[in-house]
C-alpha cells in the first residue's frame, strides 16, 4: 500500500487519492488540472504510518548484514 504524509506549517495530512484531469484538444490529450484527496492526520495515525516503515523486531529482515552469524549487527 502506498502512503504519503504531507507536513505543512499548520497541520499534517495523509494523501488518500491523486487525480488528474485531461482535455482532448487538437488531436491529443492535455493535462488541465491535478487534485489530491487528503485527510487530516492525527498523531496516532502518523505513528502508525511510520511504524509500518520499520522492520518488526524478530523478523529476518536485514540478516545478510550480520557479522559472523552470531546475530549481532555492525554498522
Amino acid at each position: 500500500m502506498w502512503l504519503a504524509v504531507v507536513d505543512t506549517a499548520e497541520d499534517t495530512f495523509e494523501v488518500k487519492r491523486i487525480s488528474y484531469r485531461y482535455t482532448y484538444s487538437a488531436g491529443r490529450y492535455r493535462m488541465t488540472s491535478k487534485g489530491a484527496s487528503v485527510v487530516k492526520a492525527g498523531r496516532l495515525g502518523i505513528e502508525k504510518a511510520l511504524g509500518r516503515l520499520l522492520p518488526k523486531p524478530g523478523t529476518r529482515e536485514g540478516e545478510e548484514d550480520t557479522a559472523g552469524g552470531d546475530g549481532s549487527r555492525e554498522r
